[in-house]
């Protein structure tokens, strides 16, 4: 066009004030997350996905090569020498986060970036989940990543999150990678430590992961519920940092913060030795050091005059021993449901080797040892859905788990035959059954009735349960709803391998081949619990679009949400 002005290419950004040029920078470059690489790899090879049924995927950065598998210099990279270390002083300041294990063992982790990309990264985020099937995967990616760093390195600041969250329960399996895993977390420990002793880092961080609590699905509804309710109570809630501390410090102004994990036994024995209620939902059932820890610090600040209550968090996988023993998936159930009014006792005294069980019974044996100072209630919830109200995660696992593997495959799953039971809870319903006892706890304090010996103590286990569903037709109802809405080309429901169900999502998975199965008679009989909210089979449409939308398969949905449709 007459009087237009044309630039070389290379010219055209320095002419751009800094402001501009560095959001051009930040725009154009950044490292992908190795979860988004495998994402694309694994749904490029998967043959039982359509094209259509994929789905658009996250982005991947002007960082990554055609080819997925390596990372290259960006052209904006090669343009002048300005350019350059302006733009390489963005990219330095952003992490490479490593957040998934790789396909196999086998696999190596320069296969997806390339050894000298590794060397040359400023920040790294090591965002390890520990479970019984990536361990070993894991653990040979560790070893590769270090000896890499440990040749040459330019790290300014490396990141170790690691959780360790079991998601198999003890009955019937064993733990064949516990050496991986022990030695996985070793070698993360030891390069942080050393790091940091060497003064080859600015700073080496190892943060431990919890999955639930004030930020958590239970324990942020059952906040909400009770901030809510009992606005004069006082308040103090457990978060892990300051980012989970500042969601809780909105949602709920008058709470007190205290800061740790679960492996800060001595800030948990405090915080339980000063508060006359525990209510405990972070990764409650299977922390023995934790129970521990509360147990000691309620009988530290707590007399037979003023006693200290302890609400704890169970599970009902503990009900499902019996399969879980016999190794049989997807069965219909082979004995009578749990009663947890008139036959109590049986709750309490479960096998040893049932999921749940070694923390059970440290709560049971606590109230034991010191009936008049440690009083205690375990909650026992089945499966939960439900939408939750607290400040942080307000998703459930199990039907969502499930949903989630019917749009990766395209099909409905079901573990064997699909005749496996269990209960259910809305999240709503079983935050009420935790005021209930906060309640009763609290009326306790200026009462003296025969009635609390049915409450708290050893008669003091609630199957928290308002309903009951069959596996196969959840899976079944589930692919109709997606099928007529178009999300998957078929309404079948396929049985699912055990082995891949495992690995997809651990006990998630697992449990839709198990039996759970109990009455919550002690909630309604001494608390007056009356549940009020949606049957999982009313809410089941809501949260397939839910998944639907996450995955990418609502259409005219991102658009909407980012604001350009």
């Amino acid at each position: 066009m007459p009087g237009s002005l044309v630039l070389p290419s290379s010219a055209f950004l320095t002419l751009l004030p800094p402001e501009l040029r560095n959001l051009v920078y930040d725009y154009a470059l950044d490292w992908p997350q190795l979860s988004t690489l495998l994402m694309h790899v694994r749904r490029d090879e998967h043959p039982k996905i359509s094209p259509a049924q994929k789905g658009p995927l996250p982005a991947l950065p002007a960082t990554c090569s055609s080819s997925l598998t390596i990372l290259e210099t960006p052209t904006i990279l090669l343009l002048n020498r300005q350019i350059t270390q302006e733009a390489l002083r963005v990219l330095r300041q952003k992490p490479l986060i490593l957040d998934s294990s790789l396909p196999s063992a086998g696999m190596c982790i320069t296969e997806y970036i390339g050894p000298t990309t590794l060397q040359h990264v400023r920040l790294m985020v090591l965002d390890i989940a520990l479970s019984q099937s990536n361990a070993t995967a894991w653990l040979r990616m560790v070893e590769v990543l270090l000896d890499l760093l440990r040749a040459t390195n330019s790290l300014t600041r490396l990141v170790v999150k690691a959780t360790y969250n079991p998601t198999v329960p003890t009955t019937g399996w064993t733990f064949n990678d516990i050496n991986s895993h022990g030695h996985a977390m070793s070698l993360l420990c030891r390069v942080a430590s050393k790091a940091a002793q060497d003064n080859s880092l600015d700073e080496a961080i190892i943060v431990s992961d919890l999955r639930t609590g004030a930020t958590g699905y239970i324990g942020g509804d059952i906040l909400y519920e009770l901030y809510n309710a009992h606005p004069d109570y006082e308040y103090t809630a457990l978060v892990r940092d300051s980012e989970r501390g500042a969601l809780v410090a909105a949602a709920f102004p008058k709470i007190k913060l205290i800061y740790g994990t679960l492996d800060d036994l001595e800030v948990i024995e405090k915080a339980a030795s000063e508060a006359d209620i525990v209510v405990h939902t972070a990764d409650a059932s299977d922390n023995a050091g934790a129970a521990k820890a509360i147990a000691k610090g309620i009988l530290a600040g707590h007399s037979k005059t003023s006693p200290g209550f302890w609400l704890h968090t169970s599970g009902t996988g503990i009900l499902c021993w019996r399969d879980s023993e016999a190794k049989t998936y997807g069965e219909a159930p082979s004995s009578k449901p749990y009663d947890d009014l008139e036959a109590v006792e049986e709750l309490t005294n479960l096998p040893d080797t049932a999921f749940h069980r070694d923390i059970d019974k440290l709560v049971l044996e606590a109230n034991a040892a010191h009936p008049d100072v440690i009083k205690t209630a375990i909650v026992c919830p089945p499966t939960i859905y439900g939408p939750g109200r607290g400040p942080g995660n307000q998703q459930s696992r199990q039907v969502n788990t499930l949903v989630k593997i019917m749009f990766e495959t395209g099909q409905a799953p079901r573990i064997g035959k699909g005749q496996s039971e269990w209960n259910n809870v809305h999240v709503q319903d079983l935050s009420a059954l935790f005021r209930l006892l906060v309640e009763k706890a609290v009326a306790m304090s200026t009462s003296d009735g025969s009635i609390y010996s049915e409450i708290f103590g050893q008669k003091g286990y609630y199957l928290a349960e308002n309903g009951h569903h069959v596996w196969g037709e959840i899976s079944q109802k589930a692919g109709k709803i997606a099928y007529e809405k178009g999300y998957i080309q078929s309404a079948d429901v396929v049985a699912l391998d055990l082995e891949y169900a495992d690995k997809r999502a651990g006990f998630e998975a697992v449990s839709w081949g198990l039996n759970s199965r109990g009455a919550a008679r002690r909630a309604r009989e001494y608390l007056g619990w009356t549940p009020k909210q949606p049957s999982l089979e009313e809410i089941l449409p809501e949260m397939v679009v839910a998944e639907a939308k996450a995955f990418g398969l609502e259409k005219g949905y991102r658009e909407k949400a980012a604001g350009t449709a």
